[in-house]
């Protein structure tokens, strides 16, 4: 019986921090896409303030806040794929940067960004296949970011075979090709920020957020 009052204590807590966790990591996807669309002066650095925040959302969505609200509850294949994916996006960052000094080669840079690319398509597929796994976010939305990287990998790739056998017409298809990625990744991370945000106020009005296996 004295136990009951602790353990409603801690389920507080924990509905509260992935509350905090989720609330934070949709907000802060948002308003990295609010960077991408807005028109900002030329002391701003657009590109480097989005991956920050794309970054830090996905620390976030890794970690959680004090132990909750972790999306992959934590576990090792999950958590790390997230966060290495954080970390190229930094160094894709980087490389962009590069290429418009010219400190690096172009086509070591150009070569150096399509193995990123892929680097992060294969992290981001690991991370989204642990979140509808291990399904700490409820059923069915666990599966959203599996749904959301498996439609831009299939672009990206489409995109990519295209570019190599194009001529002429296939030229103009794979220009198509390119721009509705750009509208599905936005699109994509629009729907991502949101849901996180409306499943963490669930969450925090007591709706479970913990595996159910």
């Amino acid at each position: 019986m004295s136990d009951r009052p602790h353990s409603s204590a801690v389920a507080t807590a924990h509905a509260r921090n992935t509350q905090r966790a989720w609330t934070l990591g949709g907000s802060l996807a948002l308003v990295a896409v609010v960077l991408d669309a807005s028109l900002v002066g030329p002391w701003f650095d657009q590109g480097f303030a989005r991956t920050l925040l794309l970054a830090a959302a996905l620390i976030v969505f890794a970690f959680g806040i004090r132990g909750s609200g972790s999306v992959t509850g934590r576990r090792p294949v999950g958590t790390i794929a997230l966060c290495l994916l954080a970390l190229t996006l930094v160094i894709d960052w980087l490389l962009g940067l590069s290429l418009n000094w010219s400190i690096v080669p172009l086509t070591v840079s150009v070569a150096a960004m399509q193995v990123l690319l892929i680097m992060q398509y294969a992290l981001a597929l690991v991370a989204a296949e642990r979140i509808g796994r291990l399904a700490i976010v409820p059923r069915p939305w666990n599966w959203a970011p599996a749904i959301a990287v498996g439609v831009l990998a299939l672009v990206a790739a489409l995109t990519a075979v295209v570019s190599v056998v194009s001529r002429d017409a296939l030229m103009v298809l794979a220009l198509f090709l390119g721009n509705v990625g750009g509208v599905i990744g936005t699109a994509a991370l629009v729907g991502l920020g949101v849901l996180a945000i409306v499943l963490g106020d669930r969450a925090g009005r007591g709706h479970p957020a913990s595996p159910s296996s």
